[in-house]
């Protein structure tokens, strides 16, 4: 187990189950499953998180939505709104909908 401080705002845990997104006050962190070591820093703070079906994105409500790589936690994408996300979910086609604040749905084919 490990300690943080402050609140946490959200998490996700991968579709494969060995990666872990947690988002706190200070930013998103990608933990480990099998013995919840800290994998990467995403120096955004997150709202909603989800996982590609494949488990190989991680995408995060910020001030907009980002898409960012497993592998090496490189930024893939911002998916800049005039309405902000209030939620996420990838299809099993690895389309990513974002629910936004006005009541809409967009829908993002991701790579």
């Amino acid at each position: 187990m490990w300690a943080t401080e402050g609140y946490h705002k959200g998490g996700a845990l991968a579709p494969n189950g060995q990666t872990l997104a947690i988002a706190h006050e200070h930013g998103t962190d990608l933990r480990r499953v099998a013995d919840l070591t800290l994998a990467l820093t995403l120096g955004e703070i997150a709202t909603d998180l989800a996982f590609s079906p494949d488990s190989r994105f991680v995408v995060g409500v910020t001030r907009s939505e980002q898409l960012w790589r497993i592998s090496d936690g490189a930024l893939v994408a911002t998916l800049d709104q005039t309405d902000r996300g209030a939620s996420l979910a990838f299809t099993t086609q690895q389309e990513l909908m974002i629910g936004l604040e006005d009541g809409t749905i967009r829908v993002w084919r991701v790579p």
